[in-house]
Protein backbone atom coordinates (compact mmCIF):
# COMPACT_ATOMS: atom_id res chain seq x y z
CA UNK A 1 0.00 0.00 0.00
CA UNK A 2 1.25 3.46 -0.86
CA UNK A 3 -1.43 5.47 0.97
CA UNK A 4 -5.14 5.14 1.78
CA UNK A 5 -6.19 5.59 -1.86
CA UNK A 6 -3.33 3.84 -3.69
CA UNK A 7 -1.90 0.34 -3.65
CA UNK A 8 1.29 -0.75 -5.34
CA UNK A 9 0.70 -2.44 -8.65
CA UNK A 10 2.66 -5.52 -7.59
CA UNK A 11 0.43 -6.21 -4.58
CA UNK A 12 -2.78 -4.57 -5.71
CA UNK A 13 -4.31 -7.67 -7.20
CA UNK A 14 -3.77 -9.46 -3.89
CA UNK A 15 -5.60 -6.65 -2.06
CA UNK A 16 -8.66 -7.05 -4.28
CA UNK A 17 -8.50 -10.86 -4.00
CA UNK A 18 -8.40 -10.67 -0.20
CA UNK A 19 -11.31 -8.25 -0.14
CA UNK A 20 -13.29 -10.55 -2.43
CA UNK A 21 -12.56 -13.48 -0.10
CA UNK A 22 -13.67 -11.41 2.90
CA UNK A 23 -16.89 -10.53 1.08
CA UNK A 24 -17.50 -14.22 0.44
CA UNK A 25 -17.11 -15.00 4.15
CA UNK A 26 -19.44 -12.16 5.11
CA UNK A 27 -22.03 -13.34 2.59
CA UNK A 28 -21.82 -16.84 4.04
CA UNK A 29 -22.54 -15.40 7.49
CA UNK A 30 -25.49 -13.45 6.07
CA UNK A 31 -27.07 -16.72 4.91
CA UNK A 32 -27.11 -18.08 8.46
CA UNK A 33 -29.81 -17.59 11.05
CA UNK A 34 -28.35 -14.41 12.48
CA UNK A 35 -30.70 -11.80 13.93
CA UNK A 36 -31.72 -9.03 11.54
CA UNK A 37 -29.64 -6.45 13.43
CA UNK A 38 -26.50 -8.54 12.90
CA UNK A 39 -27.31 -9.02 9.23
CA UNK A 40 -27.76 -5.25 8.86
CA UNK A 41 -24.33 -4.71 10.42
CA UNK A 42 -22.71 -7.28 8.11
CA UNK A 43 -24.36 -5.69 5.09
CA UNK A 44 -22.90 -2.35 6.18
CA UNK A 45 -19.45 -3.92 6.35
CA UNK A 46 -19.89 -5.30 2.83
CA UNK A 47 -20.80 -1.85 1.57
CA UNK A 48 -17.73 -0.34 3.27
CA UNK A 49 -15.53 -3.06 1.78
CA UNK A 50 -16.75 -2.41 -1.74
CA UNK A 51 -16.56 1.35 -1.19
CA UNK A 52 -12.87 0.98 -0.36
CA UNK A 53 -12.27 -0.97 -3.56
CA UNK A 54 -14.21 1.59 -5.56
CA UNK A 55 -12.03 4.37 -4.15
CA UNK A 56 -8.88 2.49 -5.20
CA UNK A 57 -10.26 2.08 -8.73
CA UNK A 58 -11.54 5.63 -9.01
CA UNK A 59 -8.23 7.06 -7.77
CA UNK A 60 -6.30 5.00 -10.33
CA UNK A 61 -8.62 6.29 -13.07
CA UNK A 62 -8.10 9.87 -11.91
CA UNK A 63 -4.33 9.36 -11.81
CA UNK A 64 -4.40 8.05 -15.37
CA UNK A 65 -6.11 11.29 -16.41
CA UNK A 66 -7.40 11.63 -19.93
CA UNK A 67 -5.61 8.43 -20.85
CA UNK A 68 -7.95 6.38 -18.66
CA UNK A 69 -9.69 4.28 -21.24
CA UNK A 70 -13.40 3.79 -21.65
CA UNK A 71 -13.06 0.20 -20.46
CA UNK A 72 -11.82 1.30 -17.03
CA UNK A 73 -14.73 3.70 -16.68
CA UNK A 74 -17.20 1.08 -17.90
CA UNK A 75 -15.83 -1.41 -15.35
CA UNK A 76 -16.21 1.18 -12.59
CA UNK A 77 -19.84 1.79 -13.52
CA UNK A 78 -20.48 -1.93 -13.85
CA UNK A 79 -19.10 -2.41 -10.34
CA UNK A 80 -21.43 0.30 -9.08
CA UNK A 81 -24.42 -1.44 -10.62
CA UNK A 82 -23.43 -4.81 -9.17
CA UNK A 83 -22.89 -3.29 -5.74
CA UNK A 84 -26.29 -1.61 -5.87
CA UNK A 85 -27.81 -5.00 -6.71
CA UNK A 86 -26.05 -6.60 -3.73
CA UNK A 87 -23.60 -8.62 -5.82
CA UNK A 88 -20.59 -7.52 -3.77
CA UNK A 89 -18.09 -10.09 -5.04
CA UNK A 90 -18.81 -9.20 -8.67
CA UNK A 91 -18.56 -5.51 -7.77
CA UNK A 92 -15.11 -6.05 -6.27
CA UNK A 93 -14.06 -7.96 -9.41
CA UNK A 94 -15.21 -5.07 -11.62
CA UNK A 95 -13.44 -2.53 -9.41
CA UNK A 96 -10.25 -4.62 -9.72
CA UNK A 97 -10.64 -4.62 -13.51
CA UNK A 98 -11.14 -0.83 -13.53
CA UNK A 99 -8.07 -0.37 -11.29
CA UNK A 100 -5.97 -2.65 -13.48
CA UNK A 101 -7.07 -0.99 -16.73
CA UNK A 102 -6.36 2.47 -15.31
CA UNK A 103 -2.88 1.46 -14.17
CA UNK A 104 -2.09 0.13 -17.63
CA UNK A 105 -3.30 3.39 -19.19
CA UNK A 106 -1.21 5.40 -16.72
CA UNK A 107 1.89 3.32 -17.49
CA UNK A 108 1.37 3.77 -21.22
CA UNK A 109 1.16 7.54 -20.72
CA UNK A 110 4.33 7.54 -18.59
CA UNK A 111 6.23 5.57 -21.27
CA UNK A 112 5.24 8.08 -23.95
CA UNK A 113 6.40 11.00 -21.81
CA UNK A 114 9.87 9.53 -21.34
Amino acid sequence: MIDDNHVKQAGGSRVFAQEKAAAEQLLTLLRTGLPLSDKTTLNGVLIQLTDADRILAQTAIQDAGVKADAEALADLLSGDKRRTNGDYQAAIEKYWEAWHDALEAHEARECKVR
